[in-house]
């Protein structure tokens, strides 16, 4: 295992500006992790881990000779390339995969138009995961999937997950392709509740944290809906929002 512990090896700033930059993150075509039950998950969801940083005074639970570089580092030096604050662990570069095409198995899928929270980003593409959910369409300016916040919020579920960054017109392109209805989650006159509809062939909108799904897919949608409430509340978490919908289509 090579071993590094200079603050300015070429090799740990460039995980450095992977860590704050996510153009730096879209030319290289790569993403950064953290924790060694993520690395573990990500091997076995067949991602391809380009590299590992592994602090030298944690004692690792596996071999891993997949992995085509693997560095240790000074812990004072893995803090500073560190995600994360006072961790002892490892910091792995991931891959990011080619996904270009929704192809239809139970035809759910969730979508998330200018989402911008990358907790709520994450939080989506764990429970679209956990649902058994196609796919999760990121249109506008949702977070990056790949910014350090939003992978730790997936919990290992960005490995699993297929996601499409995309516009609004190739969404609807291609849920009327394969004949899914899309419903768009709004507080409108129009929307009607929740339990009105069958979900076994859905594609949900969840809007903005502000200002909810726009004009142009509200009108372009299939239906809009309605969350029905008990409280004063008028909204949701956007996150909580997907949530009740996806438990909703995986009934």
């Amino acid at each position: 295992m090579e071993k590094l512990t200079s603050r300015s090896n070429p090799f740990l700033q460039g995980l450095e500006r992977l860590a704050k930059n996510a153009s730096e993150r879209n030319e290289q075509g790569l993403y950064l992790c953290e924790g060694e039950k993520l690395l573990i998950e990500a091997l076995a969801a067949g991602v391809e881990v380009t590299a590992a940083v592994w602090d030298e005074e944690l004692t690792p639970q596996g071999v891993y000779p997949s992995i085509p570089r693997q560095v240790v580092v000074p812990h004072s030096l893995y803090e500073r390339v560190s995600t994360l604050k006072n961790v002892r662990s490892v910091l792995f570069c991931c891959r990011m995969p080619q996904v270009t095409a929704y192809t239809p198995r139970r035809g759910q899928v969730i979508c998330l138009e200018c989402v911008q929270d990358p907790g709520n980003v994450g939080t989506v593409l764990r429970t679209a995961d956990a649902f058994g959910m196609d796919a999760v369409y990121l249109l506008g300016a949702c977070a990056d999937v790949y910014n350090p916040k939003t992978v730790r919020a997936t919990m290992g579920s960005l490995f699993r997950v297929p996601v499409i960054r995309t516009d609004a017109g190739r969404f609807l392109q291609d849920m009327k392709s394969a004949q899914i209805p899309v419903y768009a989650a709004a507080l409108t006159e129009k929307a009607k509740p929740l339990q009105a509809f069958d979900y076994s062939r859905a594609a949900v909108i969840i809007g903005n944290e502000g200002s909810g799904v726009s004009p142009e897919l509200l009108e372009k949608s299939d239906h809009q809906v309605i969350i029905p409430m008990r409280g004063r509340t008028e909204s949701l978490n956007a996150a909580v929002a997907a949530s009740v919908f996806m438990w909703e289509m995986s009934r």
